[in-house]
């Protein structure tokens, strides 16, 4: 069943790529493409922190290829993000863990930025990843990928700072 609904949400997403004229996000999504693209020649590019260091590094290997390239690496973060979901159900031992693919995938927002070069794909890939990390009780590893996510987005910081109340509270010094 996760296959199925992994494979209907990714035809989704194709459907939206053929079909979409624009990329979302506007001219931000334009500008995430360019500090990625434009960082083999510019490393200073890697640092900054309107270009999200993490999304600037991972897109760098996409960027040749220009905006489709990045396309594809949302279309990858996406469908991963999705992914873990399921497997975080599984861990939690819900009944249809598959159905948090849909969840996930069909997200108006979801819908919105997977078409783009925004960083938000990125960032819930990590942060999932993050919350498998926790439900599989390894929280080293966890609070060592949440320590990086004001790299990943501004927001990070927000939610790294609601990590620690959840870290102190379980008694994970």
């Amino acid at each position: 069943a996760a296959i199925v609904a992994i494979a209907a949400v990714a035809i989704t997403y194709i459907y939206i790529w053929i079909t979409a004229q624009n990329p979302a996000g506007g001219q931000d999504s334009w500008n995430h493409f360019l500090y990625a693209r434009w960082a083999y020649q510019n490393p200073k590019l890697l640092l900054d922190q309107w270009g999200k260091p993490f999304f600037t590094l991972i897109a760098l290997p996409f960027a040749p290829f220009g905006l489709n390239g990045v396309y594809l690496l949302n279309f990858m973060a996406t469908l991963g993000t999705a992914w873990i979901c399921y497997l975080t159900g599984r861990k939690l031992a819900m009944r249809n863990p598959w159905l948090l693919i849909f969840l996930f995938g069909w997200q108006p927002i979801v819908f919105a930025n997977v078409h783009s070069s925004l960083t938000e794909p990125t960032n819930a890939l990590v942060l999932i990843f993050i919350c498998y990390l926790f439900v599989s009780h390894k929280f080293i590893a966890a609070t060592f990928f949440a320590s990086f996510l004001p790299l990943v987005r501004s927001e990070g910081l927000i939610l790294l700072f609601s990590i620690i109340p959840f870290l102190l509270i379980r008694g994970q010094w």
